[in-house]
């Protein structure tokens, strides 16, 4: 195993989480065995793996790799010399003006607003001072 094996692996997690490569244009049953068709019976679509996913198969393999170096099963991680999946895009959800004069209308103490009732409610709190 060496580094560009590693990274078109990664390319193939990007690509489909079915491995199909692409090509498969069959249907995807939801039932095993003969039966009538439904809605739910579709054409295959290519659905990539999440970039979280990839990073957690690839600091396993990093640290299953690291420990066969320890042993001396291998001489080199490959996973040091590969390009290393880049982290995701946060997505932070930012409470609207109505969301975040709320607590403040309502005369809501900290501890209300943090309670996990409220913290469902109102979306995420941050408190300065």
């Amino acid at each position: 195993m060496d580094a560009e094996t590693l990274e078109s692996f990664y390319a193939v997690l990007r690509k489909c989480r079915d491995h199909c490569g692409g090509a498969r244009k069959a249907i995807e049953h939801r039932k095993a065995g003969p039966h009538d068709c439904t809605d739910k019976c579709r054409p295959h679509e290519c659905k990539p793996l999440a970039p979280a996913s990839i990073r957690q198969i690839h600091w396993t393999l990093s640290g299953a790799l690291n420990r066969a170096v320890r042993w001396r099963w291998i001489a080199v991680n490959p996973t040091d010399q590969a390009e290393k999946p880049g982290m995701p895009q946060p997505n932070p959800h930012l409470p609207t003006a109505p969301e975040a004069a709320r607590p403040l209308a309502t005369g809501s103490s900290r501890q209300q607003v943090l309670d996990i009732g409220s913290l469902s409610s109102v979306g995420s709190w941050c408190f300065i001072g």
